[in-house]
């Protein structure tokens, strides 16, 4: 075609160049043809729609086909003007293109122009509706909100609940915990702090529980001085663990208010006879009936006073140049509406001469109003636009969207920052598959390395048809997780997530937890395993349960005077030093644990024999026996051992055979080991029986006192007895203390049975002096040990109150010297109730003489051995108590001979000072109702020898 050609067309190649153009289309947007001529039609386009529309023109090209679309040019005074393009493509004879012709017809600015922004916007909201987010928008300044239906529904509600939307609506549902630390995140991004304000939050569900929310959002306008204004942002659901892609505002969508032209009238005036003639169309437009006789005059009256100039204007350049008009202008009926019409007119000219003038008339009100409405849809419509791509680039994510084709049609800058490895390739028009092969290309995707295709149809499956989240790892350790959704039309919207942080987080949680793990399972001390460690251990050996395993349980010798004196430090490097003997003195694979203080456990794991965990124990007593140097001091100590060998599945129960062999062998002598066997099994399964029946016994009152008396070493009355324990056993008759005051010790019951002692011993006291057969005093057994335990003995009753006086016998075996510091305030107690202190035992313990000046007893006792010893004078025995019996007396002390069998005992201890005798020469320990039997005898006695 020739550039003369009368209309609007250019010819582009197959690179888009425009290589050649009309007249009429330089005219028209004002360019001169060397500004045009090989360049790109894309740099004529209107910035928003110059991509589109260039993947369009190649497809057209590709496709061989025709096609039609609105596009807006920019003329060169920067004037934007939409035309519809007529699209052919142009091809050699064999096929090969050339390029496109495109035939350009301008539009109005109405319903193409719209359409076209509609589209955009549809997309653009499409994009967003995809992600599932709520969406609200906000001016800081007016308090003037919105919310979309997401937002309501993911608190329970619908749009309208929540009528009117304000910031207090967001305030209300907002939980007290999270509001101030909200705020504090918003006021950060108003001061420029952050790049967003982002956030998670719990916001109240209408069935009253809280939902946890992603709410992120950013400033898009401020005030002139500065000030935020309008922010929009999103809530995301964090319930559902993943972030939804976002949603965008549910734009308006235009409405086509266009129509069909209304009704066209004629007019004409003859210049030669100024008759002026109307069609009954244009008698309607102007409101008069057909009886009206229209004149020039009144005509121009029709006209606004503002158009009639205008109007006035074009009929003179008509009559002197012959230029025809086509105007719109505002007019006013006959009954006063104002109206707008279209006035075409031109001139009539005969022989040269002008004739006569005639046009049409056309009512264009609704068109006028139609163009208004349109031009502030399309404003709207812009703004809209502008507002979504605030919206896209305010998303503190990386987002784009692909056409149904795959084709890139939008991303924001973060997108493009993230996959900066593509380079160019990211860019308006190119295949997602295409970035991805840059990207391959560049190492940008580590977890493709050595097996790129795979990968690639792998992801661009995953893009086609998206299921859920992907995680993606990029260079430099850094992690996303992609979202994408397939659109209605076809299109793919996806958002990336940076979660590099949260990676990092749950990796050094990771770290921290099996940290935590060893330290639960790890004795810091020594290394070894602690208790859970052996337990965990001890489990790992579930699938060979048949197979022979050894335990061995050790426990240091002479460690806590070691402790006691040296100090926690030194007891520490002593149990270092046990841990590194263990390490090596079993197997690799053996488990070895400490378990207490000073006790430790070894597992031999199978197969293991009894000759092999004997020959194990001796190898680590023997190494214990050497002494360790700490600092300057010598530690010496030893290791007893007890060992159980059995089957893997009893592991818990062999642990507890070696604890009782330890125990055993503890008690044979120290330093030497004792494997658990039958025998001992059936003496602790003896103790075990004996010790629920002593449980039993306490429960059923078999525990009661037998009383041996106490005589005058001068008369021989009876001035007292001695409370001892006794248990009537059901099966094996009465039992004394040496059969189970030890077990009653090892169980926590011996304060126990000295109250159910000390209350019978009360109890008889009183029945006897309520008798008539009354006793002077009851002497009842404590060890310092018990009574520094027993506290202040709240069951000792006021003596001083009692018929009788109460004795407490203090056993003589622990260190008096050593103790009485601490028990000091209790034996003033003691004394306040009114009882008496009596030392047990005196004379085999461990009791120097200075300590009785300390003590200060109302007695003491003299131990068995030394009165049976005195009888003999070879033994020294019998200067020994003349010397306790004369420091006694200088002291004030009295003195009780224990143990008188014969009566050449009893004549002795009296001469050596003892003014009590007590022993089975005066009497076994007896029931309560004998001694009743005994007192009433002598009592009896008594009264036929008086006078």
């Amino acid at each position: 075609m020739p550039d003369s050609f009368p209309c609007m067309f250019h010819v582009t190649d197959t690179s888009g160049r425009i290589v050649q153009v009309s007249d009429q289309w330089l005219a028209t947007l004002g360019y001169d043809r060397e500004e045009v001529v090989g360049s790109r039609n894309a740099a004529f386009l209107a910035e928003d729609c110059a991509a589109s529309a260039q993947a369009r023109m190649s497809d057209i090209l590709r496709e061989g086909r025709k096609d039609d679309l609105v596009c807006e040019f920019v003329s060169k005074a920067g004037k934007v003007v939409p035309f519809r393009l007529s699209v052919e493509p142009v091809a050699e004879e064999g096929g090969q293109p050339l390029g496109v012709v495109a035939v350009l017809t301008p539009v109005e600015v109405g319903s193409d122009v719209v359409e076209e922004l509609g589209r955009k916007s549809y997309r653009l909201q499409s994009c967003l509706e995809a992600t599932e987010a709520g969406i609200w928008e906000w001016n800081v300044q007016t308090g003037e909100s919105s919310v979309n239906e997401r937002w309501a529904a993911m608190l329970g509600y619908r749009l309208e609940d929540l009528q009117p939307i304000s910031a207090e609506t967001w305030r209300a549902f907002a939980h007290p915990d999270d509001l101030q630390r909200s705020m504090d995140a918003l006021q950060r991004h108003w001061d420029g702090e952050t790049e967003s304000y982002d956030v998670e939050a719990r916001m109240r569900h209408r069935d009253g529980h809280w939902v946890w929310v992603h709410d992120r959002g950013r400033v898009f306008t401020r005030t002139p001085d500065g000030e935020p204004e309008w922010m929009f942002g999103t809530h995301f659901s964090l319930d559902e663990q993943r972030q939804r892609a976002r949603n965008a505002e549910r734009m308006e969508r235009l409405l086509n208010r266009t129509g069909l032209a209304a009704g066209i009238g004629g007019w004409e005036l003859d210049l030669e006879t100024n008759e002026l003639l109307w069609t009954d169309e244009t008698r309607r437009i102007h409101g008069v009936d057909r009886a009206y006789r229209p004149d020039v005059a009144k005509a121009l009256d029709f006209y606004a006073p503002e158009a009639r100039e205008q109007v006035g204007q074009a009929v003179d350049r008509a009559l002197s140049h012959g230029t025809p008009w086509d105007l719109e202008l505002p007019f006013v009926r006959a009954t006063g509406e104002r109206i707008w019409v279209r006035a075409i007119g031109e001139v009539e000219l005969r022989d040269g001469r002008a004739r006569s003038l005639f046009g049409a008339f056309q009512d264009i009100t609704d068109r006028r109003r139609e163009h208004e409405e349109l031009r502030r849809a399309r404003e709207t419509a812009q703004q809209a636009e502008q507002r979504l791509w605030a919206a896209v680039e305010a998303v503190p994510d990386a987002f784009a969207l692909f056409d149904s084709e795959d084709r890139a049609v939008m991303f924001n800058q973060k997108y493009r920052d993230l996959y900066a490895a593509s380079g160019d390739v990211v860019a308006v028009g190119q295949t997602f598959e295409a970035i991805l092969r840059e990207g391959l290309r560049h190492g940008q995707y580590p977890e493709a390395i050595g097996r790129e295709q795979a990968w690639l149809e792998e992801r661009l499956e995953r893009h086609r048809n998206p299921s859920g989240p992907v995680a993606q790892e990029l260079p430099g350790d850094r992690h996303v997780m992609v979202h994408e959704a397939r659109l209605p039309n076809g299109d793919t919207v996806g958002f990336r997530v940076d979660v590099t942080e949260l990676r990092r987080q749950e990796r050094e949680l990771k770290v921290r937890a099996e940290a935590l793990e060893a330290a639960a399972l790890t004795d810091p001390l020594t290394g070894l395993l602690n208790r859970r460690g052996l337990e965990s251990y001890r489990q790992g050996f579930a699938s060979v349960p048949d197979e022979s395993f050894g335990v061995i349980h050790l426990d240091l010798d002479r460690f806590k005077p070691i402790n006691d004196v040296f100090g926690h430090a030194a007891g520490d490097h002593l149990l270092r030093h046990v841990a590194d003997i263990l390490r090596s003195s079993v197997r690799g694979g053996d488990g070895v644990a400490r378990v207490g203080g000073d006790e430790f456990v070894v597992v031999l794991r199978g197969p293991c024999t009894e000759t092999l965990a004997r020959r194990i124990a001796s190898r680590i007593i023997a190494r214990c026996q050497d002494a360790v140097l700490w600092q300057d001091r010598i530690l010496h100590y030893g290791v007893s051992a007890g060992i159980a060998v059995g089957p893997a599945a009893e592991l818990a129960r062999l642990q507890e055979d070696a604890d009782i062999a330890l125990y055993e062998a503890k008690r044979s002598g120290r330093n030497r080991s004792h494997v658990f066997g039958e025998p001992l099994r059936e003496r602790i399964e003896a103790r075990k029986t004996l010790s629920d029946d002593l449980l039993e016994g306490l429960e059923r009152g078999e525990i009661i006192a037998h009383y041996q008396p106490q005589v005058c070493a001068r008369t021989g009355d009876i001035v007292g007895a001695e409370a001892l324990a006794r248990w009537e056993h059901p099966t094996r008759g009465l039992l004394g203390p040496r059969d189970f005051l030890a077990l009653a010790d090892d169980l926590g019951q011996t304060g126990r049975i000295d109250r159910t002692v000390y209350l019978h011993a009360i109890e008889t006291g009183r029945a006897f002096s309520q008798g008539g057969t009354p006793l002077p005093g009851i002497s009842i057994n404590f060890s310092l040990k018990r009574l520094a335990e027993a506290g202040d003995l709240p069951w000792f009753e006021n003596a001083s109150a009692l018929p009788f006086r109460m004795n407490l016998e203090i056993l003589e075996t622990l260190d008096v010297d050593g103790d009485f510091d601490g028990i000091e305030g209790l034996m003033a107690h003691v004394r306040k109730k009114g009882i008496a202190i009596v030392i047990d035992d005196f004379g085999s313990g461990r009791a120097s003489l200075t300590s009785l000046l300390r003590f200060r007893p109302e007695r003491v006792k003299l131990d068995g051995e030394i009165t049976r010893a005195a009888v003999s004078e070879s033994t020294g025995a019998r200067a020994m108590v003349l010397a306790i019996g004369d420091m006694c007396r200088r002291l004030g002390i009295a003195m009780t001979a224990e143990g008188v069998e014969t009566r050449e005992q009893a004549d002795l201890m009296r001469e050596l000072g003892c003014d009590r005798l007590q022993g089975f020469h005066f009497g076994p320990p007896m029931s309560r109702d004998d001694l009743r039997a005994v007192l009433a005898v002598r009592k009896a006695a008594s009264a036929r020898e008086a006078p």
